[in-house]
Formats: structure tokens, C-alpha cells, sequence
């Protein structure tokens, strides 16, 4: 991958994990996975109670799992892209090493009881620190249309300030916080995917075709989305939610039907991504179920579980294997299971609550979790000397 930049190439050395945001931010967001997985694997198999800064534990893992790890990988996909839109560095070396520091910091200040006051200023630190690293660059190269984007993660930084000032009503806030993230997953998805799928079917079949990109659709999309994510958060159980939901539901899973090309289930990095995509929609059916409860919130893991893991970590792959100098159409044959055990635990935790299996819900929710921990602790144990060490072309980043 060749990149062309508008500063000198820093001296490279052996160590690269501050080198570019991608390093650092997917380490920690595999590292967060895996922990959270793990944790609320033994907490639900009761070998082990949770006290940690939040009211309740399944606070804290919404919390952690929203404002943690998907912020950063949030972090590391952006201050990655943005270098390459704009051509100006983003954080690196100390800054960036400080930036993960609090990061890491507001996490496991979270884990501790009687801790919150400490964790909210760390996290509200690294929100308005990352907030302003994505924004000047920006600004600096006059890039408006990305404005849009970049006011998402700062929506993202007030809801999770505000999940510490209301802790009893953090649960809300968190879910903002979900939406928020599927909105930037939206946004990704719509610039990114028809593009990989073509430049697959080039190298693959050695034909050019062109996807619809659908530009109404996704400016339908915002108004859509806005109400839906109002209504369900201040009205819920509202017929608007059902006609917001299920309308996003069909023009999200038209556009999902026009992407589907044979070539994309014969690549993991491909499928990962379409399969986030269909996640989402499976979450606006799902939501769309507002006059039953038990059934409406199964959106919130059709968004999490299924949508925010797949896609990040087929990102993640991607942006990893790219910015090191790798081939991105050969991401080994350990990529196919990683994504693999992510998606059943996405499935089972979905699907198990409505499947024929429901009063094995216990059991399935283990299994999900083991699923999931052994997926992304995989990817973190193949991909971590890769975040560590330089391209492999010589170049900075």
C-alpha cells in the first residue's frame, strides 16, 4: 500500500506500537474483548462476583463494552484513516502513548469499586482528547465532508460523560452511546464495501464491475436513524419505533441485497463486513418488535454482539494487514475462523433467546462467550506482533 504524505518520514525503529493509532487502539480494543468476555463468562458460570465503579454488573458491561471497547477501535480506525484523507500526521509517539494511557487507565479504574469519580475524569480526558485529535486535521485540510463523522465522536464523548454523571441511568446512555456507534459503522459501511467488493471481483475474476452506491438511500438514512434513535430512547414501545425501525429495516436490506456477490462469501475480510452490515438490519427488525419487549431488545446484541463485533474486527484485519504493508486479499488461513467463532457467538446470542433452545438460555450464553473470547483472543495472540513491529516495506506508520 503506498501512501504519500505532506510531512518527512520519521526514523523508523524496532518498536512501532506508537507509530500510527491502529497499533496501540486495536490491541487494546482485542485486549478489551477478550477481558470482557472472559469476566462475564465466569460471572455468568458464578465463579466469580463483579464489584465494580457501576451500580450494577450488567451496567458496567454495557458501559465497558460501548465507551470501551468500541471506542477504541473507533479511535484507531479514524486516527489511521484521517491520515490518509487529509495527509497529515495524526498522533504518534507520545502523544498517541498518552492518549491509550488513558484509555487504559479509565478502564481499570472501572473495574474498581468506589472509583467512578477518577474514571470519569480519565475517560472524559481520553473523549475530548481523541475528539480533538480527529478534529484539527480536519479542519486543517478543509475537509467538511467529513464533519459529519467526526461530530459522532464527539456526540459519543457527551453521552459517555453523561453515563457518569447519571449512573442510574447509565443503561440509557450506553445505548445512546450503541446507536452512535452503529450510525459511524453506517457511515463505514456505505464508503467503504462496494468499493472492497469491486476491487475483489478485479483481482479475483479479472472483471470491472460497479455496486450501486445508492446516495439517496443514504441520506435517508440520517432522519431515519435520528428518529429512531429518539424514540426509542424517550418513547419506547411507541408506534413510531416500529415504523422508524422497520423502514430503516427495508432500505438497509435492499442496499444489503444489491452488495451480495458470490465473491464476497469467498473472503472472511469481505463477508465479515456484509455480514455486519446484515446485523444492522437485523437489529432495525428486530427493534421494530416495540410492543414486545423481549423481543425488541435483542436488537441491542444484534447491534453489539453481531454488528459492532463483526464489522470491527473485520476492519480491524483490514486496516492491520493494509498499514503494515501486507496484502490485504491474503489474510491467512486463521482469519476465516476468527471471524467465524464471532459470528456464531453473535448468533447464538441473538438467536438463542427466540430458537427452540430458549430454556438452555444459561448454557447458550456461555457458549457465546466462549465463542467470542477465543475469536478475538486468537486474533489478538496472530495480529499482535504486527502492531508491534514495522511495515514490512520500511515505511513509518
Amino acid at each position: 500500500m503506498s501512501i504519500h504524505l505532506s510531512w518527512s518520514q520519521p526514523k523508523v525503529g524496532r518498536f512501532a506500537l506508537f507509530y500510527l493509532g491502529f497499533r496501540p487502539f486495536f490491541l487494546l480494543a482485542s485486549l478489551a474483548a477478550v477481558t470482557l468476555g472472559v469476566l462475564w463468562l465466569l460471572y455468568w458460570a458464578q465463579l466469580i462476583t463483579l464489584e465494580t465503579a457501576w451500580p450494577s454488573p450488567v451496567t458496567w458491561h454495557g458501559h465497558e463494552m460501548v465507551f470501551g471497547f468500541g471506542m477504541a477501535v473507533i479511535a484507531g480506525f479514524l486516527l489511521t484513516a484521517i491520515r490518509n484523507w487529509t495527509s497529515l500526521q495524526t498522533l504518534h509517539r507520545w502523544p498517541l502513548a498518552i492518549l491509550a494511557g488513558l484509555w487504559l487507565s479509565a478502564r481499570l479504574l472501572n473495574f474498581m469499586p468506589n472509583m467512578q469519580l477518577l474514571a470519569a475524569i480519565a475517560d472524559l480526558l481520553f473523549g475530548i482528547g481523541l475528539a480533538l485529535a480527529l478534529t484539527h486535521p480536519i479542519l486543517k485540510a478543509k475537509q467538511w465532508k467529513q464533519i459529519g463523522l467526526i461530530s459522532k465522536v464527539w456526540l459519543l464523548v457527551v453521552a459517555n460523560t453523561a453515563s457518569y454523571t447519571q449512573p442510574l441511568h447509565a443503561q440509557t446512555w450506553t445505548l445512546l452511546g450503541l446507536l452512535i456507534i452503529v450510525a459511524i459503522l453506517l457511515t463505514m459501511i456505505h464508503r467503504v464495501v462496494p468499493f472492497f467488493i469491486e476491487k475483489a471481483i478485479q483481482i479475483n475474476r479479472k472483471q470491472r464491475i460497479t455496486l450501486p452506491r445508492l446516495p439517496v438511500i443514504q441520506w435517508l438514512n440520517l432522519p431515519l436513524f435520528l428518529a429512531f434513535t429518539a424514540v426509542w430512547l424517550l418513547w419506547p414501545a411507541h408506534w413510531l419505533q416500529t415504523v422508524s425501525a422497520w423502514t430503516l429495516a427495508a432500505i438497509n436490506g435492499y442496499v444489503l441485497l444489491k452488495w451480495m456477490h458470490l465473491e464476497v462469501f469467498k473472503a472472511p475480510l469481505l463477508w465479515s463486513l456484509w455480514g455486519g452490515y446484515a446485523f444492522i438490519v437485523l437489529g432495525f427488525l428486530l427493534a421494530g418488535f416495540a410492543d414486545t419487549a423481549s423481543v425488541s431488545w435483542l436488537a441491542v446484541h444484534a447491534f453489539s454482539a453481531g454488528a459492532m463485533g463483526l464489522t470491527t474486527l473485520g476492519m480491524m484485519m483490514r486496516v492491520t494487514l493494509g498499514h503494515t504493508g501486507r496484502n490485504v486479499f491474503q489474510p491467512g488461513a486463521l482469519a476465516a475462523g476468527v471471524l467465524s467463532m464471532v459470528l456464531i457467538a453473535a448468533v447464538i446470542r441473538v438467536f438463542g433467546p427466540l430458537g427452540f433452545f430458549s430454556s438452555q438460555l444459561h448454557t447458550l450464553y456461555l457458549f457465546s462467550l466462549i465463542f467470542w473470547s477465543l475469536g478475538f483472543g486468537l486474533f489478538l495472540i496472530a495480529y499482535l506482533k504486527y502492531w508491534l513491529t514495522p511495515r514490512i516495506d520500511g515505511l513509518y506508520g
